[in-house]
């Protein structure tokens, strides 16, 4: 086994981001967002409450959505436009015209105001000068998942692999938790051979859809133009089940088979608890996939001969999938690369020693600590993953 090292509408105008990158304080302010809005509108909706309490809260969401992109993003995410017009439509209803209740009436509107040109701001357009390539990408709003913005490992990611374009030269590419895609983009343009972005949550696997077309339109007429990427939903937890089951189970067009081998006991039902998660209902997901533009899975005995992703390890949930993942999709001579913030240095272990045990070789390379206001436990790493000899 490989010795690993342990040494510690769119918004108007692009902007480039050679240090502006997210952290963990966007995402919780995202939550504080997220729970400001949602009580500002669970007040407006409660006619039991005081007019003045309910005009309070209406002002207070006008003011943060006008003057805050985050609490613009959360109250989109909250459906606040047709909330607050039910709220206006409810109050017509009741033909009160007193004094208060036409205050309440034009809090309302303006709140109303304000969340309809929120909901316009669809998506900001980020670029990104790596090496002599331009990579456009599309960030979201938080609540759409963690990977709607671009965190500081996608960027590190990047540069290694423009300063190591060979390493992806006619190869087939996968692009595991894509986000933003700013990695799978960048393969793209450095001669992969295909690439597949692949992410679980629907928002961004539709804004991947628009950033690989945005990307390829981009560099038409060059002497080489880059092919466009492939975007596929990946659920890592059924890919982990799949393979589960093939070792010696059923799978049938793709999609596992609820029903587990008889052989299978308590223990192994323990010791793989994402066998038990029901997935995505098929249909759901394949309506979605037709009017996003993606694919709804990968095929089940699709390969990969390099497999990338960044800040792919900070859940249970990842360290317990992930690994069977990449025994499912890696070529028996193929290698992956997985850059990321070290949130948790016992997890990370266990997802390394997860690998090792089902028969790959993993290499950590330690890439520095901390920067800026990073407060990670270990600073960042890499991984360089491939089959054992």
């Amino acid at each position: 086994r490989a010795k690993r090292l342990r040494r510690g509408r769119v918004m108007a105008g692009e902007r480039d981001i050679e240090e502006v990158v997210a952290d963990e304080g966007d995402w919780y302010a995202a939550l504080v967002a997220g729970e400001n809005v949602g009580e500002w509108l669970e007040t407006v909706e409660n006619v039991v409450r005081s007019s003045g309490r309910r005009e309070r809260a209406s002002r207070s969401l006008a003011t943060k959505v006008r003057g805050d992109r985050v609490y613009a993003d959360e109250a989109t995410e909250a459906g606040a436009t047709g909330r607050l017009e039910a709220a206006i439509a409810a109050l017509d209803l009741a033909g009160d015209e007193t004094h208060a209740t036409q205050t309440l009436r034009e809090a309302l509107e303006q709140a109303r105001s304000a969340c309809l040109e929120a909901a316009d701001l669809v998506a900001t357009t980020v670029t990104k000068k790596i090496g002599t390539h331009t990579i456009t990408i599309r960030e979201l709003a938080l609540g759409r998942g963690v990977g709607a913005k671009l965190w500081r490992a996608a960027g590190m990611l990047a540069d290694n692999l423009a300063a190591n374009a060979m390493w992806c030269d006619k190869k087939n590419v996968l692009e595991l938790g894509s986000g933003v895609g700013l990695c799978g983009l960048l393969v793209a343009k450095l001669g992969a051979e295909s690439v597949a972005l692949s992410d679980f949550e629907f928002p961004l696997l539709d804004s991947l859809v628009l950033a690989a077309k945005a990307n390829h339109d981009t560099a038409e007429g060059e002497k080489d133009p880059p092919i466009l990427p492939t975007v596929v939903r990946c659920d890592w937890r059924e890919e982990a089940a799949g393979e589960v089951l093939m070792a010696g189970g059923l799978e049938i067009d793709g999609r596992v088979e609820r029903e587990t081998r008889k052989t299978d006991s308590d223990a192994f039902k323990k010791e793989n608890p994402f066998v038990e998660n029901e997935p995505t209902k098929s249909l759901d997901v394949d309506a979605a996939a037709v009017k996003g533009g993606w694919v709804s899975r990968l095929h089940p005995h699709r390969k990969f001969d390099r497999i990338i992703g960044s800040d792919l390890v900070y859940e249970r949930t990842h360290a317990e999938t992930l690994p069977w993942v990449l025994q499912r999709r890696l070529q028996k001579n193929g290698e992956a690369r997985i850059f990321g913030a070290v949130r948790d240095r016992a997890l990370l272990d266990e997802t390394i020693q997860k690998c090792e045990d089902l028969g790959l070789a993993v290499l950590e390379t330690k890439l520095g600590g901390n920067r800026g206001d990073d407060w990670y436990e270990d600073g960042y790493a890499g991984l360089d993953i491939t089959w054992q000899k």
